[in-house]
């Protein structure tokens, strides 16, 4: 069965509060990217914009803290933002705010591309990580089935990261910090959901098939 985070792919139903974490997640996601875009068209002051977005990510941090609940998202939140942060204020340029975001986005696609280039779909090796497979699962032939459609999610998933970039990079290029900040979130949430639902619509029978029964 999979883990917490990944318990949305084997519910009956889609639901966007399991994928996204509820209004908590969504917020930790979105406003501190919010909040930097706001500061800046009100300002357009580096320095404030980029400290206002790393206090939204503190104060949700320490929240998660001071309630005793998982601080994993948060914290991997507030480590993006600091990077973001510092390497704007040092840099002296408002458009590094969002190097660190563009550079994971880039990693996360080449990581896809390398995984289907060695016959080993990333989509597939998580699949099978969560399902206690083996790790030839892939290679059984009753198997091929799922293992198509792992390839073509690993595919989605590669394309997700592609459209980011493809639309972002000459943003970035040619300096647009007002618009980039735009494009960062309405490239964020709104692109993941499609996707994570067509995830969820092509794996939860077989997530479900390979759940451990109570008994082990």
């Amino acid at each position: 069965m999979p883990n917490n985070r990944y318990s949305w792919l084997a519910d009956e139903e889609f639901s966007l509060h399991s994928v996204l974490g509820g209004a908590r997640g969504v917020a930790e996601a979105v406003l501190p990217g919010l909040v930097f875009l706001g500061a800046y068209l009100i300002s357009g002051a580096l320095v404030y914009s980029a400290l206002a977005s790393a206090l939204c990510s503190v104060i949700f941090t320490v929240i998660r803290i001071a309630q005793r609940q998982a601080v994993v998202q948060a914290i991997s939140g507030l480590f993006g933002v600091a990077i973001a942060v510092v390497w704007a204020l040092v840099s002296g340029r408002g458009i590094h705010f969002f190097t660190w975001g563009l550079l994971t986005n880039a990693a996360s696609a080449l990581v896809l591309l390398l995984s289907l280039a060695v016959g080993w779909p990333l989509v597939a090796v998580i699949f099978g990580a969560l399902t206690g497979r083996p790790l030839n699962w892939m290679r059984q032939s009753e198997m091929r089935e799922l293992a198509r459609k792992c390839v073509w999610l690993t595919l989605v998933w590669t394309a997700l990261f592609i459209i980011r970039l493809v639309v972002q990079v000459p943003l970035w290029l040619s300096d647009q910090v007002a618009w980039l900040s735009a494009m960062k979130i309405a490239l964020g949430i709104p692109l993941f959901i499609p996707v994570a639902w067509l995830t969820w619509w092509l794996l939860k029978d077989d997530f479900n098939r390979a759940a451990p029964s109570p008994s082990e």
